[in-house]
C-alpha cells in the first residue's frame, strides 16, 4: 500500500463529509490508499458520519479514542497506519479530486518528506489564495539545505511522510499543547535525506479562525510556545552538528518568540505576571536569537536579555 491519509476528527461534522468525499474522489485503486480517521472522543454527529462513511467504504478505518487532543490522535492514525507514506489531513480541509495518482507518482523516487503547495480557502467565499513553496532551481535538497534556507511551512498537513523515516527517527507530535507542528517539523525537516516538491496545488487549507492573533492568543499558548522553544533550543543542542543549521532553528526560535511577544498584549494583568515571571528565565533562549543571523531577531534578543519587560514595550510600540 503506497500511502496512509490520516485524518484526526474532532467537532467537524459541518465540515467532515466534504474532507472524506475529496480524500475518496480519487483517480488511484482503493487498494493503494487508505484513510484512518481518528475519533477523538467528538461530541457532536461526527462519529455517525465515520461509521456511514466506513460502512460504505472499505479503504477507510476508524480509530476511536477519548479526548486526548490532535497531537495523539495523529500519532495513534500512524501507529496504525500501513501504507509506505503517510499524509496528515485536517478534518476541515479538503484535497483536489484525482490528485492522488500525480503524488504516487512522484513518491516514486522515495523522497523522505515530499511537500506540496496549498492554496487558502475561506467560509466567507473569499478569493482563494495560492501558496507555493520551493528553493530555486532545485526540486530535491537535503534536510539540512531547507533548514539553512528557511525550513519549510510549519503546518504538519503540507507535507507527506515516509513512514519508515518516521519510525526510524521516533518522530511523533508531543501530546497536550498547542503549536505542535512548530515542535515536529523543524526535527522532520532537519533530519531528511530527501525533500522533494510536488507542484501542482493539491491541498485546501480552511481559515476558520476569525480576529487577528492577539484576539486569539491565551496564556496557555505563551506557555506552549516557551515549550517549543526550549525543545528546539535542546534539539539544536544534542543533535545539530554545523553552525549554519544551529543558525536557522534559531531562527525557528526567533519567530516563535515574535508570536509571544505579540500575544502579551492581550492577555490581562496576572496573566501577563505569569509570562513575564517565566520569560525572565528564557535568558538562553534570548542568547539563541542574538546568535540566529537574523538582524531583527537579534536585536530582540539583546533587549529581552537587557530587560524582557522593557522589550515588550518597545515590541508594541514599533508594532
Amino acid at each position: 500500500m503506497t500511502l496512509s491519509i490520516i485524518i484526526p476528527v474532532y467537532k467537524v461534522e459541518k465540515y467532515l463529509r466534504k474532507c472524506l468525499d475529496s480524500c475518496l474522489h480519487q483517480n488511484i485503486s482503493k487498494e493503494d490508499y487508505e484513510i484512518i480517521c481518528v475519533n477523538d472522543g467528538s461530541p457532536d454527529n461526527s462519529a455517525q458520519i465515520l461509521d456511514e462513511y466506513a460502512a460504505k467504504h472499505p479503504n477507510i478505518r476508524v480509530v476511536t479514542q477519548t479526548n486526548q487532543g490532535l497531537s495523539m490522535a495523529r500519532n495513534n492514525g500512524l501507529a496504525v497506519a500501513q501504507g509506505d507514506y503517510v499524509w496528515f489531513i485536517d478534518s476541515d480541509d479538503w484535497i483536489e479530486e484525482n490528485c492522488l495518482a500525480g503524488i504516487c507518482s512522484a513518491l516514486k523516487s522515495n523522497p523522505d518528506l515530499l511537500q506540496l503547495n496549498h492554496q487558502l480557502t475561506f467560509e466567507d467565499n473569499q478569493k482563494t489564495v495560492e501558496v507555493i513553496v520551493s528553493f530555486p532551481n532545485k526540486n530535491r535538497v537535503s534536510g539540512k539545505y531547507a533548514i539553512i534556507y528557511g525550513g519549510l511551512p510549519v503546518p504538519a498537513q503540507f507535507t507527506i511522510y515516509k513512514r519508515n523515516y518516521l519510525d526510524g527517527n521516533s518522530l511523533k507530535f508531543v501530546s497536550g499543547i498547542y503549536h505542535e507542528d512548530w515542535e515536529f517539523k523543524p526535527r522532520a525537516t532537519y533530519l531528511a535525506n530527501s525533500i522533494e516538491w510536488y507542484k501542482p496545488v493539491v491541498y485546501n487549507y480552511l481559515q476558520r479562525e476569525v480576529g487577528s492573533i492577539t484576539s486569539l492568543f491565551k496564556l496557555k499558548n505563551g506557555f506552549d510556545h516557551i515549550f517549543v522553544m526550549n525543545n528546539l533550543h535542546d534539539f539544536y543542542h544534542t543533535v545539530v552538528k554545523e553552525d549554519e543549521c544551529k543558525a536557522g532553528i534559531k531562527r525557528q526560535i526567533g519567530s516563535l518568540m515574535n508570536s509571544v511577544l505579540l500575544g502579551f498584549r492581550s492577555l490581562n494583568e496576572q496573566e501577563k505576571s505569569e509570562l513575564l515571571k517565566t520569560l525572565t528565565q528564557q535568558k538562553h533562549l534570548f542568547k539563541d536569537m542574538i546568535e540566529s543571523k537574523n538582524k531583527k531577531y537579534a536585536i530582540e534578543g539583546f533587549l529581552l536579555s537587557c530587560s524582557p519587560k522593557l522589550a515588550l514595550r518597545i515590541h508594541r510600540i514599533f508594532r
